[in-house]
């Protein structure tokens, strides 16, 4: 009867033993995961940040010259969470169509898919498209380039 009950005290230790050492194993591994994220995050960070000042450019210039309150420009940046948008599906559609067949400007600052991608944001986020190609030759618009190649 001592047979059985030493088979299985060495058994769980066994087990034991094996869930420690699997357990130390990924625990190094969510390490050095740890140690990545915080760089991702950051640059993140700052590349949002860049584009939400200028979609803050885009969002008061596009105010002062239609006259229209457009709170989807800026939506999610950051001070503006809260902000009311009341745009119906069918000009969100109108305006992702729009920001779609929109090229860069000749003149503009930064000229690659990063800043195409941009310029095409801000169209399809509501800013008049006469607007977003005046802030493609700030330097708004080149620091939000740059920081978003980073990503």
């Amino acid at each position: 009867m001592e047979a059985p009950f030493k088979f299985r005290v060495t058994g769980l230790c066994l087990v034991l033993v094996s869930a420690l050492a699997v357990s130390g194993c990924s625990s190094t591994a969510s390490t050095a995961a740890l140690e990545v994220q915080p760089k991702v995050n950051a640059n993140r960070q700052a590349a949002v940040a860049a584009e939400c000042r200028l979609l803050v450019m885009a969002y008061e210039r596009t105010k002062a010259d239609t006259e229209r309150d457009e709170g989807s420009i800026v939506k999610g940046c950051p001070g503006y969470e809260n902000i009311p948008v009341s745009t119906s599906n069918f000009r969100e559609a109108t305006r992702f169509s729009r920001a779609q067949s929109a090229s860069l400007p000749y003149d503009a600052i930064e000229k690659d898919k990063v800043a195409t991608r941009i310029f095409q944001r801000m169209i399809a986020r509501g800013s008049d498209p006469r607007v977003a190609e005046v802030l493609t030759k700030t330097q708004e618009f080149r620091l939000a380039v740059q920081t978003a190649r980073r990503l």
